[in-house]
C-alpha cells in the first residue's frame, strides 16, 4: 500500500480516478453517490485540495482517493472511496487521519449508508445534523459557485464531525 498526494498526479490518473469513481457509483449507487465524478470534478480548485487530497496505490494501481479541501481551518472530506477490503481502507484512513494532524474535520455520508457511518463512527466520527439541502449547504459552507455543483434534490445525508 502507497499513499500519494494529489500533487504527484499526472494528468492520467485523473482518468483513472473518474474511472473508479463511476465504478464506485456503479456498484454502491446513490447510498455512495448521486452521480460519478468526472476528471473536472476531481481537479476542481478548492483551498489546499490538492495538499490534502490522496490516492491509495497497491502495486502501482490506483485503489482508492480521499478528496478535501480546507475552509475556515477545518478539514472537509468530500468523498472517500477504497476499492480494496477493509483492511486497506482502514489503513489509508488512519493515514489521512495522521496527515491531517489536528485539524477539525468534516464529512457528509448519505443517511442510508450505514456501512460507511459504522465506518467512519470506529475513527470517532459523530453525526451533528442532517442536511436535507446539500447543494446549498456546499455551496454556502465552500464558497462553490451553485450552477456548479450537481446533486438531486433528495439527496440527504448527515454531516459527521471528527470527535
Amino acid at each position: 500500500m502507497k499513499i500519494v498526494n494529489f500533487n504527484d498526479l499526472e494528468e492520467k490518473d485523473f482518468l483513472e480516478l473518474e474511472n473508479l469513481d463511476a465504478k464506485f457509483v456503479q456498484k454502491y449507487g446513490d447510498s455512495f453517490a448521486d452521480s460519478y465524478w468526472s476528471c473536472d470534478n476531481f481537479s476542481y480548485v478548492l483551498p489546499l485540495k490538492y495538499a490534502l487530497s490522496y490516492v491509495v496505490t497497491i502495486d502501482g494501481i490506483i485503489e482508492g482517493y480521499c478528496v478535501a479541501s480546507l475552509k475556515n481551518d477545518c478539514i472537509y472530506v468530500h468523498r472517500f472511496a477504497v476499492n480494496s477490503n477493509t483492511k486497506i481502507r482502514s489503513n489509508f484512513f488512519n493515514e489521512l487521519l495522521k496527515q491531517y494532524g489536528n485539524k477539525k474535520i468534516y464529512l457528509m455520508v448519505n443517511v442510508v449508508n450505514n456501512a460507511a457511518i459504522n465506518f467512519y463512527n470506529k475513527f470517532n466520527f459523530k453525526i451533528v445534523e442532517e442536511i436535507k439541502e446539500i447543494n446549498s449547504f456546499i455551496a454556502q459552507d465552500l464558497n462553490v459557485n451553485k450552477e456548479e455543483i450537481i446533486i438531486t434534490e433528495d439527496y440527504r445525508c448527515y454531516l459527521m464531525k471528527k470527535i
